[in-house]
């Protein structure tokens, strides 16, 4: 649920297809991202802006097919997307509602990724001790 709006949130489909209303389901709009998206985070204090995991897909590729999570940003409600980073196992927004108690930036975006990822992506319970926890504070051109 969108904390701005009561009476946004999305569904999660069961194929490249979620939907969103702003409504309450008055009106409900296709988001295609282009992939199965399972996860999603509404921003705190910016209304339009999301963040999503998708694996990649295999046509994503020439040659070799590999699967990694991506991280992906839309500032529209899931109108368009941006990748910002891969082999990410966990996400989350870094700025808080109240602003007097985090002075972080409303671009903070904390991430548990593996920065020098290759090949597929583990999916097992095992500890990767390749795992960064990492910040962004300008959607990924520097951490």
């Amino acid at each position: 649920m969108n904390p701005h709006l009561q009476n946004s949130f999305i569904l999660v489909g069961d194929s490249d297809i979620n939907w969103i209303t702003e409504n309450g389901l008055e009106t409900v709009r296709a988001m295609n991202h282009g992939r199965p998206v399972k996860e999603f985070q509404f921003h705190p204090t910016q209304k339009k802006w999301l963040l999503a995991t998708a694996w990649t897909l295999c046509e994503d590729f020439i040659g070799q097919c590999l699967k990694y999570k991506e991280l992906h940003f839309s500032d529209d409600l899931g109108e368009s997307w941006n990748r910002l980073t891969k082999y990410v196992y966990q996400f989350g927004w870094g700025a808080k509602t109240i602003k007097l108690i985090n002075t972080s930036p409303e671009e903070r975006i904390i991430v548990a990724y593996d920065p020098k990822g290759t090949g597929n992506q583990s999916t097992t319970k095992k500890w990767n001790e390749n795992i960064r926890v990492s910040y962004s504070d300008n959607f990924f051109e520097t951490t």
